[in-house]
């Protein structure tokens, strides 16, 4: 490109906040638009938001503007994860690069983690790179910038004391956007500082956001609950990460006084059993027995821990009790053992390595284990009927969330727990939490009985999934 076209382009850019758009052929949002009336060099601006309000389109938007108006600049693309910077903001630049018209793109190259002026790929560009506390040395050297930041929640505050130090001149600036996942850290803080230009994106008064994801949420969770502040308005949660319960108390005192005529029980769901199988010398193996929106049984055994024959006979008896259609069992530690026994001897177990990634949503949640004590918590939201065990209760009441550094969802580890707790483990908590694990498809369910076996097919219910 001729220099004085290139001078012709920069002016264009410079002069309207929205050329950027008009060249790749996209209407902003209102709430984009006001980001980019104010993005200039020189500025720090900070936006929290909900899901799905254009956030990540806006900062892809904003990559190409800047390497126009600010030539032979390196420049960092900061996100929590490299499966952040991959599938969501480098996807997004991606498609926001084939929108632009033929003799735009000729000017730029993409590669998997860089977007450069194709003819300075070391001096012109923008290069991804991961917001790790360890990785602070992947920061050094960039001066008279500009930082784009996404997920900033979820970045260590030492991230951020390296890009401060880097941005001295004048024009360096600074864009951090995320959903404000913490209450404390340098995200959150910059909301107070009266050198950034702020931003709150409402998903609520987004165009973007469809009506039934409001109804959802709300109906769900409810409008003062963190989920809903933090995942509709944009809003930090009210209690801290590692303040806040997982199930609050209201829930776990209604289950409790539900009665059969308030949640009468539903045949057609399946019955699930899950088995904690004790792992250390102060724990105790336990089950749970589920069907549908009630806890029908609790058992809590003796600490057996090592010996698996002694735990599957115990399962064992309770299965013949019960005939459950499905047995969970956690295969972590000694329960590998007592699940390889059962399925030996043909009972519909399933064996569920707690500490794998989460099924159902990788990007939110930590491991399996937490995935599957959301699901619960979703369950008494939903509504719920528990047996009155006092044992049981006072586990609810002790299991606290907590999040990564890179913003991930967790239940906090049982290290921290027994500490609470006073050495105990929520093991019937765990039981349950095992129910919840998905089943698939309906299959054909071997039914033991002492008198006589029989096979028959069960229907599952398309509304949970099992």
């Amino acid at each position: 490109m001729q220099l004085k076209v290139f001078k012709k382009l920069q002016n264009y850019l410079i002069q309207d906040p929205f050329a950027i758009c008009k060249l790749a052929n996209i209407t902003p949002t209102w709430q984009q638009a006001e980001v980019l009336k104010a993005f200039r060099p020189g500025t720090k601006i900070v936006i929290k938001s909900g899901h799905g309000v254009g956030k990540s389109l806006l900062l892809a938007l904003l990559v190409f503007k800047w390497l126009i108006i600010r030539p032979f600049t390196g420049n960092p693309f900061l996100a929590n994860t490299r499966e952040q910077l991959r599938d969501i903001n480098w996807k997004r630049i991606n498609e926001v690069y084939n929108r632009f018209p033929k003799w735009f793109r000729d000017i730029f190259t993409i590669t998997k983690n860089r977007v450069f002026v194709t003819n300075y790929p070391e001096s012109w560009f923008f290069a991804g790179r991961t917001g790790r506390e360890d990785r602070t040395e992947a920061l050094q050297g960039f001066h008279n910038c500009c930082f784009i930041v996404d997920e900033g929640s979820a970045i260590p505050d030492e991230i951020y004391n390296v890009a401060m130090a880097a941005l001295t001149e004048e024009s360096s600036t600074l864009v951090i956007a995320g959903n404000p996942t913490r209450r404390e850290g340098f995200f959150i803080d910059a909301f107070k500082n009266p050198n950034f230009i702020k931003f709150t994106f409402n998903s609520e008064e987004s165009p973007l956001v469809s009506d039934d994801f409001i109804r959802v949420m709300r109906e769900k969770y409810g409008v003062e609950s963190d989920e809903y502040r933090v995942r509709v308005l944009g809003e930090p949660p009210q209690l801290d990460e590692k303040e806040g319960r997982l199930i609050p108390d209201h829930h776990i005192i209604t289950a409790l006084k539900r009665t059969e005529e308030d949640i009468p029980l539903d045949e057609s769901e399946p019955l699930l059993m899950g088995v904690d199988v004790a792992y250390s010398g102060r724990d105790r193996s336990a089950i749970a027995i589920r069907q549908g929106r009630v806890l029908l049984e609790i058992r809590v055994s003796a600490p057996h821990v090592g010996d698996t024959m002694k735990i599957t006979e115990w399962v064992i008896a309770t299965y013949e009790e019960w005939k459950p259609d499905r047995i969970f069992v956690d295969v972590n530690g000694y329960g590998a053992g007592v699940k390889d026994r059962l399925q030996q001897l043909g009972f519909p177990v399933v064996g569920v390595m707690a500490t794998e990634k989460p099924i159902f949503n990788p990007e939110l949640y930590f491991q399996l284990r937490d995935e599957l004590y959301f699901k619960m918590r979703d369950w008494f939201i939903e509504g719920c009927r528990i047996p009155n065990s006092k044992e049981f209760v006072e586990e609810l009441r002790h299991i606290y969330t907590d999040t990564t550094t890179t913003g991930k969802m967790k239940i906090m580890s049982k290290f921290k727990l027994r500490k609470i707790m006073g050495k105990k483990s929520p093991d019937i908590c765990d039981a349950l939490a095992l129910t919840f694990y998905p089943v698939g498809k309906p299959q054909l369910i071997k039914r033991f009985s002492r008198r006589s076996p029989s096979i028959r097919f069960r229907k599952y219910s398309s509304v949970t999934g099992y």
